[in-house]
């Protein structure tokens, strides 16, 4: 069974049934406790209908109890309290509730006996949410709640916010209809005024939706942490998360994205993903410019593309994105910095680095019976570097001697115990007795060293006396 078939049969009661009967008992309880008004919802003009349930309690204002309508209660549970409290069971909206305010806990009952379920009815109308914040808001917490958006086409929503600051969603599931015309969006972020930010969404069940949690204009430090998002079988347009092109830190990590057309849809920028999951989706994300933007900087670190179709990010020398992990490690436009430099698999020594050899007389040879004698005072530069399988050997050498049998080549050891892969053949200068010339140096394969000849024909004697030779070769190592 896919992860995205867990039964939902919680869900699906008609709205309000499943009260009843527990909403009798509390009535015919022996010494039930009565709760009096308080001045909150005095102030509030808000009067229970059922002060069996404190305030707060949606039960307390008529949910459920199959005479009030539920989302009547729910607004003035939120009108009355700052904590609203929702008892398991199934809640039917047949309007929108607007919250629009701050420092309020909306709480769904979490005791393993079931889950506080809310239809939003199509009567509704387009574009309703089940809870919307329609102003500016702070110190917002919804938390284990259950949102069914069954009417395709209506372009429902579960929890809409304006501009909200200091929020937090946790432990919600938001359910929209699986068909084709999948229209509705599980969490929006209006992002007007100034911006939304410092929001947490975390922990989330969202499926079956358009787009399961939607950023809009300026949305800023919002983190999605580990959700489960599941579309339906990566219907075009469907996306996972969306952000717009206002949008600027946000934090996606440790999420599951199944079956959408773009797991991450992003036209904003300083967008990091960390840790996620993305399986079978039509494109696990895309990252592109959006309005006015001139370049972006996104980045992701250890996401896992499981099955489906690779992302989509900027490879260009404008944009500044950064892609590490399973998919690719990939730098565009930006720096690899370590102080102590970067060493490859197996290697003693720094990345690139320039290496200088301990001296050893063995190191200088000549060919044949003839002698080359080189004396530490006599090196100038003799160091190589390695970068991947290419090796550069330079080498300065003055004031050295040439003596005994003259012959055709002096030869310098190839420093660290590499040995050449190819043949390969370069110019290189040399003095020989006084005499300044063009000769040449080679390595062959399989062999140590280096031979450096007096002229390119390999068919003249170095002279004995001074000899001073200079040059640099580059080559493949085993």
């Amino acid at each position: 069974m896919r992860r995205r078939d867990i039964p939902r049969a919680l869900l699906a009661s008609a709205a309000g049934s499943a009260l009843l009967p527990e909403i009798s008992r509390a009535d015919s309880a022996r010494g039930a406790p009565d709760y009096p008004r308080t001045d909150a919802e005095i102030s509030a003009e808000v009067t229970p209908t059922n002060t069996n349930f404190p305030a707060g309690n949606v039960r307390r204002y008529g949910a459920g109890d199959g005479h009030t309508r539920d989302e009547v209660a729910f607004q003035n549970a939120c009108v009355a309290s700052n904590y609203v409290y929702v008892p398991s069971g199934s809640y039917l909206f047949n309007a929108q509730v607007n919250v629009d305010r701050s420092n309020i806990t909306i709480c769904g009952e979490n005791s393993g006996k079931g889950a506080a379920s809310i239809r939003l009815a199509r009567v509704a109308g387009a574009g309703a949410a089940a809870f919307r914040w329609n102003s500016w808001a702070t110190d917002v917490r919804v938390t284990d709640l259950a949102v069914l958006l069954q009417n395709p086409g209506a372009r429902q929503i579960g929890l809409r916010f304006a501009e909200l600051r200091r929020a937090r969603i946790e432990n919600c599931y938001i359910e929209g209809h699986v068909e084709q015309g999948n229209d509705t969006s599980a969490i929006q972020f209006d992002g007007t005024g100034t911006f939304t930010g410092d929001v947490d969404v975390e922990n989330c069940y969202l499926t079956a939706h358009r787009y399961a949690v939607d950023l809009q204009c300026a949305c800023t430090t919002v983190r999605i942490l580990n959700c489960e998002m599941y579309g339906i079988g990566r219907l075009p347009g469907t996306i996972g998360v969306k952000v717009s092109n206002l949008c600027a830190g946000v934090l996606i990590s440790g999420n599951t994205f199944e079956g959408w057309d773009a797991g991450v849809y992003t036209e904003g920028c300083y967008i990091k993903q960390i840790g996620n999951y993305f399986e079978d989706n039509t494109t696990h994300w895309r990252w592109v410019r959006g309005v006015g933007k001139a370049r972006i900087w996104n980045s992701s670190f250890g996401d896992i593309c499981l099955s489906g179709g690779r992302p989509v990010y900027p490879s260009n020398d404008v944009d500044s994105c950064m892609v590490f992990g399973q998919t690719a490690n990939f730098v565009d436009n930006g720096y690899i910095e370590a102080s102590r430099g970067f060493r490859e698999r197996r290697r003693g020594f720094s990345l690139g680095e320039w290496t200088t050899p301990p001296f050893a007389a063995d190191q200088f040879a000549g060919s044949s019976a003839m002698t080359w004698t080189v004396k530490p005072d006599n090196i100038e530069t003799y160091a190589y570097t390695v970068v991947g399988k290419t090796m550069t050997v330079s080498w300065v050498i003055t004031g050295s001697v040439i003596a005994g049998r003259v012959d055709k080549a002096l030869q310098v050891a190839i420093p660290g115990g590499f040995t050449p892969n190819h043949h390969v053949r370069v110019p290189t200068g040399v003095l020989s007795s006084g005499v300044y010339g063009i000769g040449i140096a080679e390595v062959n394969a399989s062999r140590p060293r280096i031979y450096i000849y007096l002229t390119p024909d390999r068919l003249t004697n170095f002279n004995a006396g001074r000899a001073d030779v200079y040059g640099q070769i580059m080559f493949e190592i085993k």
